[in-house]
């Protein structure tokens, strides 16, 4: 050993003996078992467990049946909300076909609308105008202006104005315009756009009577009408009658379409 070195290890060889108050007895944990916790009057909070892989460990029972429960409600409005939407588009379609089933109705047992076309019934009706027509008709008079649709050359309906019915006599004197039923000449100064002069397109003889369950129908346009008095049309049976025209709907404010009739018979 060095002279100059100093041996640490001869110093204080002897142990200090401590006194019985400074000695506290030290328990060594063991090597085999962890050191119990020491208690200190508090609770011991214990960290949860952490996986890092596997299976998620088993959820309580009851956030199970929470769920279990939550689950029928939403399913539950679902089933409100399907069935309002449901009941909604039966209400639409049963509306909708109410409105047919009234229109029908309307139409087939009260009132049509029908449009006019050409000009046969100037100055009365214009070609454009729109009618309201009553299928509750079942006895024609002079005067009514209807629509039928008999076998004709044209296989179209007619709007025209009845002159006369079943079992009358109806004669025409061309030279002076004047038509007559039951030998009495009408009064058509009112209503008729030109006298009824021409005849080079009317076939029909008079004079001539009405067969019964007939009529004989004129335009108001009597020199641009092609009617009864030619046998491209002829008579037309009451049966074929879709209808008299009650009224004017368009256009607007001019409903009245029997005003020149009545002051020609003297009604007004």
């Amino acid at each position: 050993m060095n002279e100059n070195s100093i041996d640490t290890t001869a110093e204080n060889t002897t142990p200090v003996e401590p006194t019985p108050q400074d000695a506290v007895p030290v328990a060594q944990p063991s090597p085999e078992q962890p050191a119990p916790a020491q208690s200190s009057g508090e609770a011991v909070i214990e960290e949860p467990l952490s996986f890092s892989g596997g299976t998620e460990p088993e959820k309580p029972k009851q956030e199970k049946k929470a769920k279990k429960q939550k689950k029928p409600e939403k399913t539950k409005k679902d089933e409100k909300v399907s069935i309002t939407i449901a009941s909604n588009a039966f209400e639409l379609v049963s509306v909708f076909v109410s409105a047919l089933v009234v229109i029908a109705v309307v139409f087939v047992f009260i009132a049509r609308p029908v449009g006019v076309r050409g000009t046969s019934m100037l100055p009365t009706l214009n070609s454009g105008d729109w009618l309201l027509v009553s299928p509750l008709y079942d006895e024609p008079e002079y005067g009514d202006i209807i629509v039928s649709y008999p076998p004709s050359a044209f296989d179209e309906p007619l709007i025209k104005r009845v002159i006369a019915v079943g079992g009358q006599k109806v004669d025409i004197d061309y030279e002076t315009g004047i038509v007559y039923v039951d030998d009495v000449a009408l009064d058509e100064s009112f209503y008729v756009n030109t006298p009824t002069t021409r005849q080079t397109e009317y076939d029909q003889q008079f004079p001539l009577y009405v067969p019964y369950g007939y009529v004989f129908m004129c335009g108001d346009n009597r020199n641009g009408s092609t009617d009864s008095r030619s046998t491209l049309v002829g008579f037309c049976r009451e049966e074929y009658i879709l209808g008299k025209a009650i009224g004017r709907i368009v256009p607007f404010g001019q409903w009245d379409i029997y005003e020149s009739f009545r002051r020609a018979v003297g009604e007004e």
